[in-house]
């Protein structure tokens, strides 16, 4: 994931968690690991149980590839461009232009549901490093209508 642009974006609006010895920089529903060197500065929080679940997730199955791209809207700009994603068994997840600016081409995506409660599912993008098969970022589903 493109961590300098994400640091640009959210500003100072940011917040840090620490998963054991990793910190975590989270905002408006999208985290990055803060890369080795990288000191964070402030607050550290510790992780809520959304993001223990997510950190914790199986990323073996559902991984997720690019169907389509659709403006929400007939009167949408080219800003609110939804990118779609599916896995093989026909789950989608559909996220904003802007989010979809921080993957990079060799990201590996995997799809996650996590149980809020008994009426409340949230849709996850797992973003993973190919090389050491380890979650270095998120971002939830910013946008429903795909």
């Amino acid at each position: 994931m493109k961590f300098e642009k994400f640091v640009k974006r959210i500003g100072v609006h940011g917040k840090i968690s620490k998963d054991g010895d990793r910190p975590w920089l989270i905002c408006n529903g999208v985290g990055m690991l803060v890369p080795e060197g990288v000191k964070p500065f402030g607050n550290v929080d510790e992780p809520t149980s959304l993001m223990r679940a997510i950190l914790n997730a199986d990323i073996e199955d559902d991984e997720l590839h690019l169907t389509r791209a659709s403006l929400p809207y007939a009167d949408s700009k080219p800003a609110d461009i939804v990118r779609v994603f599916t896995t093989n068994d026909g789950d989608e997840i559909g996220i904003s232009n802007e989010n979809f600016g921080l993957i990079e081409k060799d990201d590996r995506l995997v799809y996650l549901e996590v149980e809020i409660s008994d009426e409340n599912t949230e849709k996850f993008i797992l973003v993973t490093d190919r090389m050491s098969d380890t979650i270095v970022g998120f971002i939830s589903e910013t946008l429903k209508n795909y």
